[in-house]
C-alpha cells in the first residue's frame, strides 16, 4: 500500500490531539504511507514535530477558516479552495486527514474538489449543528470514544467510527524513585513526602479549581506530608484564579503550577496518585498516560473517562465536581499500598492492550483503504 496522505495543522498550539496525530504519522510510515505534514504557521507544534523527527512543510498562504457565521465560513472555504487544490495536485495527495475544527473547515471543500479522499477526525466534544452539515464533505468521520460519538449532531454521529487514541508505553520506564527525588527537591520537600499530581492545561473543563480544593482538604485531613504539582499550560484567566485559591487555602509551597513539562512521563512516574477531575473528556490522556506509567488514577465519573477506567479495578471514578469525594478516593490509595499497586498493575495491562499505537494505526489504515476504494469506485461510475 503506497499512499500520499496529507495531515494539515494550524501549528499555533500543542495538545493531546497533536500528540495522538504524531504517533499515527510515525506509525503509518512503517506501512508504506508517505505522510505530508502541513503547518499553517510555525509555533510550538513545529518544535514538537522537529523533536519527534517528523518533517513538515509550511502551508500556502491562505486564510484558516475560524469562528464566524455559516456564510462567512463557507465564503472562506470557497476562497481558499483553488490554492489548496493546486497544492494537493502538485504533491499527488490522495487522502487528507484533518484533526481539529479549523483544519476540517479549511481543507474539506478543497479536498473534495481536488479528488482526494477526506478523513475528518473529530477528537473534541462538539455539538454544533453546523458540523453535521460540513462533515458531509468527508468520506469518513473518525472519533475517539462512544461518549464523543453520542454527542455529535445529526447523522454525523451515526456515520462516525470510534477509534481509540494511540499511546506508547514509556521506554525505558522512568525510575520512579529517581524522578520522585527530583520533583521533591523542586518543592524543597523531605524524602517520604507523597505526591498527588494534576496533568492538564488550565481550562475550565479540566477543573483545576476542583483539584486545588481537593488538595486543601487532603492537607487538612490526612496525616501525611503531601505536595500537589499541577502540570500543564497555565492559561489565563484560570491561572490567576487557581493561584488565588492556592493562597487562600494556605497551600503556598505545597501546591504549585509547574507549567508544561515534556516528556511528561517522568513527572507522572514521580507521582503516587494522579487526579483527573476533568468533565466532558472525549478520551483523556491524563488518565491513560499514568496507566501506562504505573501510577494509579482517580478521575471524574463522567464522559469518556467511563470508557477507560473500570471503577475499583483499573482506577477510581468519583462524583464529578466533588472535592471531598476526590480526597476520599486519593486517601484510600495513599494509605493502602497493596490496593494502589493492584490497581496500577491492572491499569497498565489494560492500557497496553487497548491503546497501543500498532492497534490504532492498523484500524486507521483500514479506513484509508476503504476511502480510496470508495473514491475510486465513485470516479469510475462517473467516468
Amino acid at each position: 500500500m503506497s499512499l500520499r496522505v496529507c495531515y494539515p495543522f494550524v501549528g499555533d498550539s500543542i495538545g493531546g490531539s497533536h500528540i495522538s496525530a504524531a504517533l499515527l504519522i510515525q506509525g503509518v510510515r512503517e506501512y508504506g504511507i508517505s505522510p505530508l505534514v502541513i503547518l499553517h504557521q510555525e509555533g510550538s507544534l513545529a518544535e514538537y514535530f522537529s523533536d519527534k523527527g517528523i518533517a513538515f512543510e509550511i502551508a500556502p498562504n491562505v486564510r484558516v477558516v475560524g469562528a464566524g457565521s455559516t456564510l462567512k465560513q463557507i465564503r472562506t472555504m470557497a476562497s481558499v479552495a483553488p490554492t489548496l487544490i493546486n497544492y494537493m495536485r502538485e504533491r499527488d495527495v490522495e487522502i487528507v486527514h484533518t484533526n481539529d475544527a479549523r483544519m476540517h473547515l479549511t481543507w474539506a471543500l478543497a479536498s473534495r474538489l481536488a479528488g482526494a479522499a477526506f478523513i475528518w477526525h473529530q477528537r473534541s466534544a462538539e455539538q454544533s449543528r453546523r458540523l453535521a452539515i460540513y462533515s458531509r464533505l468527508a468520506d469518513y468521520v473518525i472519533t475517539v470514544s462512544e461518549f464523543n460519538r453520542s454527542r455529535l449532531p445529526g447523522k454525523m454521529g451515526s456515520r462516525a467510527k470510534v477509534i481509540l487514541n494511540p499511546f506508547d508505553e514509556p521506554w525505558p520506564p522512568p525510575d520512579r524513585d529517581v524522578e520522585k527525588g527530583r520533583l521533591l527537591s523542586e518543592f524543597g520537600a523531605s524524602k517520604g513526602t507523597r505526591i498527588v499530581g494534576y496533568i492538564a492545561n488550565l481550562a475550565n473543563r479540566k477543573r483545576p479549581l476542583v483539584f486545588a480544593e481537593m488538595a486543601g482538604l487532603l492537607a487538612r485531613q490526612v496525616d501525611i506530608n503531601l505536595v500537589f504539582p499541577m502540570f500543564g499550560d497555565p492559561r489565563p484567566p484560570l491561572r490567576q484564579e487557581v493561584e488565588l485559591l492556592i493562597q487562600q487555602l494556605g497551600l503556598n509551597g505545597r501546591c504549585a503550577l509547574m507549567g508544561m513539562r515534556m516528556p511528561i512521563e517522568q513527572y507522572i512516574a514521580a507521582c503516587d496518585v494522579v487526579v483527573a477531575p476533568a468533565v466532558d473528556e472525549p478520551l483523556g490522556r491524563a488518565i491513560i498516560e499514568p496507566m501506562l506509567t504505573g501510577t494509579p488514577v482517580v478521575a471524574a465519573d463522567h464522559g469518556g473517562n467511563r470508557e477507560i477506567i473500570s471503577n475499583g479495578v483499573t482506577g477510581l471514578l468519583v462524583r464529578p465536581d466533588d472535592p471531598a469525594a476526590f480526597a476520599t478516593a486519593v486517601t484510600s490509595l495513599l494509605t493502602n499500598a497493596d490496593y494502589a499497586s493492584k490497581i496500577a498493575q491492572a491499569a497498565h495491562e489494560c492500557a497496553l492492550t487497548r491503546f497501543s499505537r500498532k492497534k490504532h494505526v492498523g484500524t486507521v489504515l483500514q479506513i484509508y483503504r476503504q476511502a480510496i476504494g470508495s473514491r475510486s469506485s465513485a470516479l469510475a461510475r462517473s467516468a
